[in-house]
């Protein structure tokens, strides 16, 4: 089988690359594109790894980029870190989205879901956005859409894209800040929280005492949801995808 796995950053794959070899096989500015198998039966399973970039803007030119590669996937996952929308969500926890709605439009993409994941209690909708969702937002998009179970910035824009080559597609994200959750103070440094994350680099949070439970609290998190991804898809790459789809 052939899967293309996408998510906006390189840390969202840091565990699969710590246990699968990744080749590059394109990149471009920040989108890139990589290989890794899995031995299963005597023929490997390809599976494929997109780095997207954050947000609208970064979507867009990846979807340029990817264009001029053989779109013939079996499946397509859409995956990395979200906001959980449910008070009982927590940081590390995978969630699953059947319908994905556009934030700022009335529109919505139905999704398909692992077969063995149909009974599950983390199957929500969710709100692809433009922003960062503190506490008052998250607020604010449950009055909207009361059964969404998290956020996330960049799946809409690529499920609208691969969904017009009728590619079966999954949203399977892990949680890093719930409702309640306190994000650090970066109004002070030029770049986004998202290109901090990105480049490794929370450093600069600390040179606000203040900020620094919330930075160590956030870099927990991060590492529960890469840990969270990893044990969630490990056994479907080790056992292959067809018994769930």
């Amino acid at each position: 089988m052939k899967i293309l796995f996408l998510s906006a950053l390189e840390s969202e794959a840091r565990e699969f690359k710590k246990q699968y070899s990744f080749h590059l096989v394109d990149e471009q500015k920040r989108a890139a594109l990589y290989l890794f198998r899995a031995k299963r039966g005597e023929t490997p399973d390809e599976y494929y790894w997109g780095i997207t970039g954050v947000g609208p803007k970064s979507c867009r030119r990846f979807i340029k980029f990817i264009s001029s590669q053989a779109l013939d996937f079996d499946l397509v996952i859409l995956t990395g870190y979200c906001g959980a929308l449910n008070q009982n969500s927590q940081p590390g926890e995978v969630l699953i989205s059947r319908k994905i709605h556009l934030w700022s439009e009335a529109k919505a993409i139905d999704l398909d879901i692992p077969a063995h994941s149909k009974a599950g209690a983390n199957i929500f909708s969710s709100c692809t956005v433009t922003i960062l969702a503190d506490e008052e937002f998250k607020m604010k998009i449950l009055r909207t859409h009361p059964k969404a179970g998290f956020v996330d910035m960049e799946s809409y824009y690529l499920a609208e894209f691969f969904q017009q080559y009728s590619l079966r597609l999954w949203l399977v994200r892990a949680v890093t800040d719930g409702p309640g959750f306190r994000f650090p103070d970066f109004a002070f440094i030029q770049d986004s929280l998202a290109t901090l994350v990105r480049k490794g680099l929370l450093w600069p949070l600390f040179l606000r005492p203040s900020n620094w439970g919330a930075t160590l609290a956030l870099i927990r998190n991060i590492n529960k949801a890469g840990k969270g991804l990893f044990r969630f898809f490990s056994p479907l790459i080790q056992n292959g995808f067809q018994d769930y789809l």
